[in-house]
């Protein structure tokens, strides 16, 4: 019956999800049929799909380079970011001392870092990741801090009154409290790395949707961007959804230990 249920809401959100992207591909072509859009300005939906289906292999192995690159930038910049905020948290001087160099880190545009990541570690996939990483890792371990920083501070006393050990402080008061400060960062770094990865590839690279994006436009092929676009959408929209799963586990996890 729960099975039952399950596949009932998944195919009611598909037919959602299909219906919202019909009814966008709709006002797509009304506005360039109403307004005489050139096609070299903004292609129609059918050309982008006609492009997409005449070249599959092509844009599949591109969206996996970037969807792996992003992806490893976001779990590395997720534990990372996690650590550190635990750091920023409990680690006293230490602390205190990495705080401005987080900070600073964070202040220089990652499209003026991207050129050097690229001599330090070549044109392969390392700099993409590590773009997308440092892109991730601050806000998880901002709200990291904040999170275990606002933790209640009676629950505190009631587990010092208890007798228990900091491990058990920590795990069982301070880090359900942070959770959902935690989840919500991560929702944010499903769509951050996702750009960190676009944009190392944008400095230089042979592969990749930003790859694509940046080949199409130096013969205006509009139609091979929209397509490319469509696709970093379709897996920024994938990372979040399997952000909202991890999140509802993560949530699930944590209550039952409050």
């Amino acid at each position: 019956m729960c099975t039952r249920f399950m596949f009932a809401r998944f195919g009611r959100r598909l037919a959602a999800a299909l219906c919202y992207v019909l009814a966008l591909g709709l006002c797509w072509q009304l506005l360039i049929t109403i307004f005489h859009i050139p096609q070299y300005v903004v292609p129609t939906p059918a050309s982008v799909a006609t492009s997409i289906f005449h070249l599959p292999l092509y844009y599949a192995a591109h969206a996996l380079v970037t969807a792996e690159e992003a992806g490893l930038g976001i779990i590395f910049g997720l534990v990372a970011g996690f650590f550190i905020g635990i750091v920023l948290r409990y680690g006293g001087w230490l602390g205190r001392l990495l705080n401005p160099l987080i900070v600073s880190s964070q202040v220089f545009p990652k499209e003026a870092l991207a050129p050097l990541f690229l001599i330090y570690f070549g044109f392969g996939i390392l700099p993409k990741v590590v773009i997308s990483a440092l892109i991730c890792f601050f806000p998880v371990a901002i709200n990291t801090f904040e999170g275990l920083k606002a933790t209640p501070e009676q629950y505190l006393r009631l587990f010092h009154v208890i007798g228990a050990s900091p491990w058990q402080k920590f795990w069982q008061c301070s880090l359900p409290s942070a959770i959902r400060y935690v989840s919500a960062s991560v929702r944010v770094c499903a769509v951050l790395g996702l750009i960190g990865a676009v944009v190392g590839e944008f400095v230089g690279a042979s592969a990749g949707l930003g790859y694509v994006i940046r080949s199409a436009t130096s013969d205006i092929g509009t139609e091979r961007v929209y397509a490319a676009l469509l696709l970093l959408g379709l897996i920024g929209a994938s990372f979040y959804g399997i952000t909202l799963f991890i999140d509802r586990i993560l949530l699930k996890r944590f209550t039952q230990i409050t």
